[in-house]
Formats: structure tokens, C-alpha cells, sequence
């Protein structure tokens, strides 16, 4: 039994005629320009001919990353297994059928599936989107929990009360998403002292021997987002605190990197690459740049996009999408989104717009469903100052898009009542830890 470190989310577990791999995102950016990898991968195209599953946690794309996949011979894709959540889109699942994997399973939740006579595998959806995968042999339990925030004692102890005792954790250990305007450093480091509260609470109820970090090699790259490196964990603080505050062993895999459970394992080599990566990222980056988005370009979109949720959602239930004024950087110029009008210049003072952005942003949120969610993450964006309320009018618009992209459409159906009850019950949930302090 053997793991390596492929990149970021990613690693390859070996275990008989097993080769399990999660999550590969091997090249490239993500999120619209506005992710790259911290590390270049070792993992080559030729490699993936010993690959026998892959898994994705997600949709998200330095999770499900079409570009790496594209790298795969067709003739591995044949003898490669795809495993992925039951979903209400089916979004992942058809397109790995059409691209030619050779089998696809979507995997029930809490269910056991044999992948050979001593390997088994449980996939657990997360809100909202996420999931996570217990992997379980006759001597090892491993949990890959990848961006699932089980923060609660009572989350974690869910997860122990379904698969047992746990050998190996896999776990993010920075935080992944827009986190303030550029001037609003405390607030991101407010945020990665509290992903590395959550890591410490994983540990001390799930009680893992082992604990790998991954799943946050990345780095916020493009000129509109840099900023928000300023405050990220980095691998070797989360390598302290599991060192000194807990019983674990941590364990740091460079890409290429390959580790047996229960040897030996020096992190000295890895945390020096890590390092030198981490200086390269703060001295000497290539930020990516903006592209200007013409005009005529930018209200077509927005017009197709006001077609789509108009079509798709019940008017009923589209009163809560309220206009949203946008200030675009590249143009200087202030523009109202309505889905009465569409996108129209509407000039007024900058400071009363609800988000301020790049056109080039913008028209990806009108092109892809997802693009809001997107937004949300790589932090290409700039909230008002002091004006929540404005800025929600910005957060419900991309909310509505985002359920759209799960296939939930607002109306009298099943799916969106369900997701409405569980959505309710999280923020109850979430109101309820805050208040509480749990």
C-alpha cells in the first residue's frame, strides 16, 4: 500500500490491482483565471495508464478539472472507472460518459462499494456540493475530506459513528474563497486562524493517526485577486500546530512524493520545496491580466442570461432577485442589472454600486452558471465598504444561478423545496453554533 502526492487535492493510492486516484488538477489555472498551483506536478499524461478509478469530491474545478483530464489517452480513459456523488445535474457524470471513461458510478450516499475483494469506498455528500470519501481495507480506514468544513464535534462524530475508526486523514488547511476587499488583511487572517481551529477540532474528535495536509497548494494568481495571499496558512504552520497541539502525525507530501503508511517519514525535504515556492509566489509572480470585454459583448450576455433564469425559475419566486448595480473597473463607468432589462449603463455615484468588478468577470458570471459561485471564490471582486446590505442584493443574484447550476430551479418541485428546508436548517444550525460559541 502506497500513496503519492500528485498536487493540490490530488494523490494516487496503490493497493493491489487498486489505483485510486482523487481530484486531479495537474495544469493550468481554475476558477476563471484566478487559481494556480503553488508546485509544478510531476504526474505526466503516460502516467495515468496504471489508473484504474479516479474520484471527484466536487464540481469545483481544481477538483473536476476538464483541461488535465483532456491530457488522458483515449486508450486509459477506456480501462479508467469514474466514481462521483449522485447529483441532481449529472453535470460530471455525462460528461466523463461522453468524454469515454470506460465505466461511470455515481455513488449513493452512505453506501459501501467494493472496488476489488479487500477495498471498499463510502461517499458522503457535504453542503453544498461537496462531499467526502472513506476509503476502508482490512488495515486502514482513510478519510479524504478535501474542502468539506466539518466543524462541529458533532459533524465529525457523525463521520466516526458511519465508517469507525480512522487511520488517515486527508484535510484543507487555508482558506479557499474571497476574503474581504484588498484592505481588509485582518479579516483573512481571521479566516485562516479559524480553518486552522477547524483542523485541530478534526483531529481531536476523529483522532487519526496520521494527518496529510493538502487541498489548499494553490494561489490566488491573477492581478485582480493577489492581494489575498497576504494572510494564507501556509503548509508548514498547519505542520506546527498538529505537531504541538495534537497526537497526530502529520505528514507532508511534495508532488511526486510517495509514502507507506506506519514508515518513517522525514517532512524536512518537502517543507524546504514548499517553502521556496511559497518565496516565489510573494517575490517574483506572474499575475495573469484582465481582458476588456466589449460593450456589445458584455449586454448580449447579460440579456441571455436574464432569458435563462426567467425560463428556468418561477416568477413567482423571482421576486427576491433584486436590480444589481455593478462598477467595472476596466471601464470606469457604473451598469444596472435587472431581470426586467438586462444589463444597461446607469450612471451613478461608484460608492452606491453593490460589487465592483472587471467586465471580463462579469461577462463569465452571465456565460456560465457557475461563474457566481466562481466569483465568490477567486476574489475578483470588491465589496462596498460598509454596505452589507447592498452587497447581498449581489450574493442573492448568484445564489439563484448557483441552484440553477445544481439543476434546483425555484418553483413547485421537489428538489427546491428539499433544498429550501436544508438550506433554512443550515443557517438555523450555523446561527445556533455562532450564538453558542460551539
Amino acid at each position: 500500500m502506497k500513496f503519492q502526492m500528485v498536487n493540490h487535492a490530488s494523490f494516487l493510492w496503490k493497493h493491489d490491482s487498486i489505483k485510486l486516484m482523487t481530484d486531479p488538477w495537474l495544469t493550468g489555472t481554475a476558477f476563471d483565471y484566478g487559481w494556480g498551483l503553488l508546485a509544478k506536478t510531476r504526474f505526466a499524461s503516460e502516467d495515468f495508464a496504471e489508473i484504474t478509478h479516479i474520484w471527484f469530491s466536487h464540481e469545483h474545478p481544481d477538483h473536476f478539472h476538464p483541461q488535465s483530464l483532456r491530457t488522458i489517452p483515449e486508450e486509459y480513459r477506456k480501462r479508467i472507472t469514474i466514481l462521483y456523488q449522485q447529483s441532481t445535474d449529472k453535470k460530471v457524470i455525462e460528461w466523463c460518459r461522453t468524454f469515454g471513461f470506460q465505466q461511470v458510478i455515481e455513488l449513493s450516499p452512505d453506501k459501501w462499494y467494493s472496488l476489488s475483494d479487500d477495498v471498499s469506498v463510502l461517499c458522503r455528500p457535504f453542503p453544498v456540493g461537496d462531499s467526502w470519501l472513506c476509503i476502508k481495507t482490512a488495515d486502514i480506514t482513510i478519510l479524504n475530506l478535501n474542502d468539506c468544513e466539518v466543524s462541529t464535534t458533532q459533524e465529525a462524530k457523525d463521520i466516526l459513528n458511519l465508517v469507525g475508526d480512522i487511520d488517515l486523514l486527508w484535510t484543507q488547511f487555508s482558506y479557499a474563497g474571497w476574503a474581504g476587499n484588498k484592505e481588509d488583511f485582518l479579516l483573512r487572517k481571521k479566516r485562516a486562524m479559524e480553518k486552522l481551529a477547524r483542523v485541530k477540532k478534526q483531529v481531536e474528535v476523529l483522532q487519526p493517526l496520521y494527518v496529510i495536509p493538502f487541498a489548499s497548494f494553490a494561489w490566488f494568481c491573477h492581478d485582480e485577486n493577489y492581494y489575498m495571499n497576504d494572510a494564507i496558512n501556509k503548509v508548514d504552520s498547519v505542520y506546527r500546530l498538529l505537531r504541538e497541539e495534537t497526537d497526530a502525525e502529520p505528514i507532508i507530501l511534495y508532488p511526486g512524493d510517495t509514502w507507506t503508511p506506519h514508515e518513517a517519514h522525514d517532512p524536512a525535504k518537502a517543507l524546504a520545496l514548499y517553502a521556496r515556492d511559497y518565496e516565489k509566489m510573494a517575490s517574483s509572480p506572474t499575475l495573469l491580466p484582465s481582458v476588456k470585454i466589449e460593450l456589445d459583448m458584455l449586454f448580449e450576455a447579460g440579456l441571455d442570461f436574464k432569458e435563462q433564469i426567467r425560463k428556468n425559475n418561477h416568477s413567482l419566486f423571482l421576486f427576491i432577485v433584486r436590480p444589481v448595480t455593478f462598477y467595472l473597473s476596466d471601464y470606469q463607468k457604473t451598469f444596472r442589472f435587472s431581470l426586467a432589462d438586462g444589463l444597461i449603463e446607469s450612471p451613478c455615484d461608484p460608492f452606491d454600486c453593490d460589487v465592483e468588478l472587471s467586465s471580463e468577470a462579469l461577462h463569465y458570471c452571465f456565460t456560465h452558471l457557475w461563474g457566481w459561485s466562481t466569483l465568490r471564490i477567486n476574489g475578483r471582486l470588491q465589496a462596498p465598504k460598509g454596505r452589507n446590505a447592498r452587497f447581498k442584493r449581489f450574493v442573492m443574484l448568484g445564489y439563484v444561478a448557483q441552484l440553477n447550476n445544481f439543476g434546483i430551479y425555484m418553483g413547485w418541485n421537489g428538489a427546491f423545496l428539499r433544498f429550501a428546508v436544508n438550506y433554512l436548517r443550515e443557517k438555523i444550525r450555523d446561527r445556533y453554533i455562532t450564538t453558542n460559541n460551539i
